[in-house]
């Protein structure tokens, strides 16, 4: 399909929707070079960190602590727009959300033939994930635009930094993204 075919494909927003899916296929996903990202954000070098903030509650907080794993903070931050309705957003209609569920099945299949073979881990399977972001990036942009600032916007900027947006350091929503960059090394021997 040709950009000109794409453009009306994801509503008035299409072009901004294309850029976030040139990015998935041409992009340096998880490639660890790339502009800094605009706003304070913690990095780890380890795949093992990443898991554990996507999947588990760290020790350090209280059962009564209002902590919330990485897909819990993609959960309510996608629940804002997923939902939406043609009498909210005109353009948000029932072919459009089709359109856009046909997508992340899409964006898994160019995400997991780009990355290396470590994020295809049978237990984890983090171009999933990787994928599942790009998706809701995507979709927030064919229902809003770019707006400037916000949660997927802010992701977006991370992944073409060459991260993997994994966490959040602080109670939700204060605090900062956690950032996956490969380790140097690593990036030496590709």
């Amino acid at each position: 399909m040709d950009a000109d075919s794409r453009t009306m494909k994801y509503g008035p927003y299409s072009s901004e929707v294309v850029e976030v899916v040139d990015f998935a296929k041409h992009g340096n996903l998880v490639g660890g070079i790339g502009p800094p990202p605009a706003h304070k954000v913690t990095t780890t070098h380890e795949m093992e960190r990443v898991h554990t903030l996507e999947y588990h509650v760290p020790h350090r907080y209280k059962a009564n602590e209002s902590f919330l794993i990485w897909r819990d903070i993609l959960a309510n931050e996608v629940s804002t727009f997923f939902c939406i309705t043609e009498e909210e957003v005109p353009h948000a209609t029932h072919n459009l959300h089709r359109c856009l569920a046909g997508l992340e099945r899409e964006l898994i299949d160019v995400v997991k033939e780009r990355l290396p073979k470590k994020y295809a881990d049978p237990e984890y399977r983090d171009y999933e994930m990787i994928a599942y972001c790009i998706w809701t990036i995507a979709y927030h942009r064919a229902i809003f635009g770019i707006k400037e600032g916000s949660f997927f916007e802010r992701m977006f900027d991370l992944y073409k930094s060459g991260g993997y947006p994994c966490g959040w350091e602080g109670i939700y929503p204060e605090g900062r993204f956690i950032v996956y960059y490969p380790p140097a090394e690593e990036l030496a021997s590709e």
